[in-house]
């Protein structure tokens, strides 16, 4: 069977590495920006469990090249894709089309489309249902002009209309996460915590603690009362969240070498117009980064790509070693996600 997967764009050889690491038997056939092509002797059920995906899709049929509006052609009159669909629809009742050309959602040719629909409603038993609801049959076209028809596994987990300004998606923060090197053991700081997606995302693995600190107190008090109601549904893997009002350039309730693991996400200077100086903000928060991180430790950052995001990569500080960079897009933002291992050579 053959699955595609779309991911973080930028990031693609580190979910690569995941999803080896997380799904044996699967082989990688194809890689590009965004994208990964999966191979698999049998069903894999496990893809629609992992979070650090964007989506996942079952290929019902693979094109080396065309235009849309012939794909859909060819769809229509050799529905030679039914009983690899049939497998993936069972107990639905309802279904849409979605069409990308190029990662660009598309009406495409409404004649060529309806022969499709009806297709799929003559050989699949489904209602067409456009508003969504059911299954998602999607044709997409890559760049590289070759082109898959899929059933997609996975459901949107947030969107736009859901997530509050600035929040990072799921799947965005679950990356971070994975990038630290999650133990069980793990001491867990997110010392910008924001609305919380990180730690969110990361006491969904095994932890022993994890601190959320956020200078508005409206936020921290958010966070902790979601921290609650996942801990009522069970949710936590670990110990407590504690959220709480801190400066992130002092940590002075943390003790050096205190912590594990550091993943955050700090500001970027749009949305928060009360930041003066953004670079000496950075300089100050690495520097009790740097202390309350043990030896051996982690930090993640996601920072935008301007010049006080370069500029906190580049330089080379004393207790941190630059592991791994990756250049992202973040709502169309330019952005650079950098991880750091805490050094014996200390500040």
């Amino acid at each position: 069977m053959e699955y595609l997967i779309r991911c973080v764009a930028g990031m693609q050889e580190f979910v690569r590495e995941l999803v080896l690491r997380d799904v044996p038997g699967v082989a990688v056939s194809e890689v590009e920006e965004g994208f990964l092509c999966l191979a698999a002797p049998s069903r894999v059920a496990a893809l629609q469990d992992l979070r650090y995906l964007n989506n996942c899709f079952s290929v019902l049929r693979g094109f080396a090249g065309g235009e849309m509006v012939v794909l859909l052609r060819r769809l229509a009159a050799d529905p030679s894709w039914v009983a690899a669909a049939r497998r993936e629809i069972r107990g639905s009742a309802s279904f849409r089309v979605m069409l990308s050309d190029g990662d660009r959602l598309t009406r495409g040719d409404s004649d060529a489309r309806k022969k499709l629909i009806c297709t799929i409603e003559q050989h699949c038993g489904l209602r067409h249902a456009p508003r969504g609801g059911g299954i998602e049959f999607w044709l997409l076209r890559r760049r590289t002009g070759r082109a898959y028809f899929c059933v997609r596994l996975t459901q949107r987990r947030a969107t736009e209309k859901t997530l509050a300004q600035g929040e990072l998606r799921p799947e965005l923060a679950q990356l971070l996460c994975e990038l630290s090197e999650p133990a069980a053991g793990d001491v867990f700081l997110d010392p910008f915590a924001g609305t919380g997606a990180i730690v969110f995302a990361r006491v969904g693995r095994p932890y022993n603690i994890a601190f959320a600190f956020e200078k508005d107190a409206a936020k921290a008090g958010a966070i902790r009362r979601r921290a609650k109601q996942i801990e009522r549904r069970g949710g936590l893997r670990g110990g407590p969240v504690v959220a709480r009002v801190e400066d992130a350039r002092t940590l002075d309730t943390l003790r050096a070498g205190f912590v594990d693991r550091v993943v955050t996400d700090p500001p970027w200077g749009h949305f928060d117009p009360q930041i003066a100086d953004l670079r000496a903000l950075y300089e100050a928060a690495f520097r009790a980064i740097v202390r309350v991180t043990r030896v051996g430790g982690v930090v993640v950052m996601l920072l935008g790509r301007t010049d006080d995001g370069e500029e906190i990569v580049g330089t080379r500080h004393r207790g941190l070693e630059l592991m791994r960079r990756f250049d992202i897009l973040v709502s169309g933002r330019k952005a650079l996600v950098a991880k750091w291992r805490r050094s014996g050579r200390d500040s």
